[in-house]
Formats: structure tokens, C-alpha cells, sequence
């Protein structure tokens, strides 16, 4: 059974939150910023419903289709991290 990190959760719906935000803003539609960045317009939509993480460099991709210097925007900076159960039997 998979274990399920709150913390990841919370993360990945935080930066698909802003993502968006940045995206709307911008006036772009999924298919520009896929084209813009090269991110296939599904992975943008689950990473903006935050439903998929993504990785440094999908995330430097999609910063850069966006106009920014770095994806430094697509973290706000207000996640609690929660306790993690550490797996102490090792």
C-alpha cells in the first residue's frame, strides 16, 4: 500500500495553484503555455489541478514559457509542513 506524504499533497496543489494563477494572468490558455514551454498540455492541466507533481525542470520549463527568470513565483511560500511519520525500524 502507498503511502501518502500530506506534505507532497499540499506542495503539489500549492504550485499547480500558482502555476495557473501566473497562467491566467498572463492570458495564456493550456495549449500556448504547452507550447511556449514544451510541456505537454495534460501534464500542465494535472500539474495545475495538483494532481501530478513536477519536476525541477518541467517546472524551469514551464517558468520559462511563462516569461519568468525562474520558478521561484510557483512557490508562495505559505505550506505548514506537517510531521512526517519517519520509519524507525531500520
Amino acid at each position: 500500500m502507498k503511502k501518502i506524504d500530506p506534505n507532497k499533497e499540499a506542495f503539489n496543489k500549492i504550485v499547480g495553484k500558482n502555476v495557473r494563477a501566473i497562467r491566467l494572468k498572463k492570458n495564456l490558455t493550456i495549449e500556448q503555455l504547452s507550447g511556449k514551454s514544451g510541456v505537454d498540455a495534460t501534464t500542465i492541466h494535472a500539474i495545475e489541478l495538483g494532481k501530478r507533481g513536477a519536476s525541477a525542470y518541467t517546472l524551469a520549463r514551464l517558468a520559462k514559457g511563462l516569461g519568468l527568470k525562474n520558478p521561484a513565483p510557483f512557490f508562495d511560500g505559505t505550506m505548514e509542513i506537517l510531521p512526517v511519520n519517519e520509519d524507525t525500524s531500520r
